[in-house]
């Protein structure tokens, strides 16, 4: 009964909470890591139990799921219970005047930002966790830079594989990014425009 509780639990939490577009993968990787762990842990315990009997694996066992339980508490998981996870629309369609075959690439994104450089700290921890959207949305790379001749000057930067993949980045996007960004726009010089550039990669003749 416990069995069918947890296996059933954790099959439905995992659904729950994965948003749409990752969900089929996010499930795929779920079974791997669990039906993978079983296989590990039978052969784990079968060499165990073969070793020191059923008794003594049954006791190592019951130790490991007492020092599970303790360890639960001090180095818990974080919950995503608070999280919005419904779909959103984070930036504007792209202004290009020629628009990229879907296949062209790699696109790199630059995004500049104006902010008080008394606050350069506070932004750079903000726009790192903007950076860990952008790299599970698709970017390839991503780095922060400071304008050393203009101080409050910075730039994100991000690679994408095309521009297909760049332009499915804002479909990922969901309302908790959406206060992710919100967050480093806050640092933004009012009436200063956040700049956006998208440059796509050309092969030489």
């Amino acid at each position: 009964m416990v069995w069918l509780i947890v296996v059933t639990s954790l099959n439905v939490a995992t659904q729950f909470r994965l948003p749409d577009w990752i969900r089929a993968r996010g499930l795929a990787t779920y079974q791997i890591a669990f039906q993978g762990c079983l296989a590990l842990g039978g052969l784990i315990w079968g060499v165990l139990a073969d070793a020191a009997g059923v008794e003594g694996a049954l006791a190592v066992a019951s130790a490991g799921v007492l020092l599970g339980t303790l360890g639960g508490t001090r180095w818990s998981l974080a919950s995503g219970e608070a999280l919005d996870l419904h779909p959103t629309a984070l930036w504007p369609a792209p202004n290009v005047a020629r628009a990229p075959e879907p296949e062209e690439g790699p696109v790199l994104v630059q995004v500049t930002y104006r902010i008080d450089p008394a606050q350069a700290n506070a932004f750079s921890r903000a726009v790192a966790n903007l950076g860990r959207l952008r790299r599970r949305d698709g970017a390839s790379r991503w780095l922060l830079f400071e304008d050393v001749a203009e101080p409050g000057r910075y730039v994100e930067s991000f690679l994408v594989e095309s521009w297909a993949e760049h332009l499915r980045q804002d479909a990922r996007a969901t309302e908790a990014d959406r206060q992710v960004e919100e967050r480093v726009l806050r640092y933004q010089t009012a009436d200063v425009p956040v700049e956006a550039r998208h440059l796509v990669a050309r092969e030489g003749d």
